[in-house]
């Protein structure tokens, strides 16, 4: 039985969201400065919940954003992580070549690979509200923009560009991801779930990427903050949950919820 859970703003949280009040734990560091925290309490929830089920952390960031977490490295190396938004699948810690030879495969079958989709778009990135523009880990970019500024005409326009190319506009925060259709959580998960024969998944996210994995999944997820819960592409239903608490204290309903529906 698996638990797979996106990790920014579902499981981890920065600064902003912490308090005096909430006992909470570093997670992250960057240039040796605290960057990500877990509450006390729902770190050891996590704990708990990885010795007794598979916990499959998966996120967009690239595998070396990811490997910041302190959570996931040395002996806590998960068995299985999701990557680059389903771009990589790590076994061990170590890329799965055989996912990543599929998801290149498919990219380039399809005609339009990462490079060539970045080229036609270079137009868009000389647009004053966009701040800087990353390829993630050769399957996907993402401009960082001033969201107030942003020429939501302009980006429609591009959205349906990229649908007929097989690609995917998404807007989350300050980033517009733009990602091959291919490469998402779901058949990523769906992926690592058919490796080990998992009976049952639980799944959990905030964000429009996240919500992929919900149709493989007996339960979805939603922190009380998350995007999904203001949004026209998900409905609370038997399927799906949302947390009694928002923000950083979130993540303890997230799994203490991921725990008793397993145990089932």
């Amino acid at each position: 039985m698996i638990f797979a859970s996106d990790l920014d703003r579902t499981l981890i949280y920065s600064s902003k969201f912490i308090s005096d009040e909430i006992e909470t734990v570093v997670v992250e560091y960057k240039d040796r400065e605290p960057l990500s925290y877990m509450t006390k309490d729902a770190q050891q929830k996590l704990v708990e919940i990885r010795g007794k089920w598979t916990f499959v952390p998966v996120t967009t960031r690239t595998m070396e954003q990811y490997k910041r977490i302190n959570l996931f490295q040395n002996d806590d190396v998960p068995q299985y992580a999701i990557t680059s938004n389903g771009g990589n699948v790590l076994i061990n810690g170590e890329p799965d070549l055989v996912w990543r030879e599929k998801i290149e495969s498919t990219i380039n079958k399809e005609g339009f690979g990462v490079l060539k989709v970045y080229d036609l778009m270079a137009s868009l990135f000389e647009e004053e509200w966009v701040e800087k523009v990353r390829i993630a880990d050769d399957v996907f970019f993402y401009m960082l923009v001033y969201k107030d500024d942003v020429n939501m005409d302009l980006i429609n326009t591009w959205a349906r560009k990229l649908d007929a190319m097989d690609w995917e506009l998404i807007e989350h925060g300050r980033k517009i991801y733009c990602i091959p259709k291919c490469v998402n959580k779901r058949d990523a998960l769906d992926y690592v779930a058919s490796r080990i024969k998992a009976r049952k998944i639980v799944s959990s996210g905030d964000s429009r990427m996240d919500l992929t994995m919900q149709s493989i999944s007996d339960q979805f997820i939603v922190p009380r903050h998350g995007e999904l819960v203001f949004s026209q592409w998900i409905k609370e239903n038997e399927r799906t949950v949302i947390t009694e608490f928002e923000g950083i204290k979130a993540a303890e309903s997230v799994i203490q919820l991921a725990s008793e529906t397993l145990s089932k």
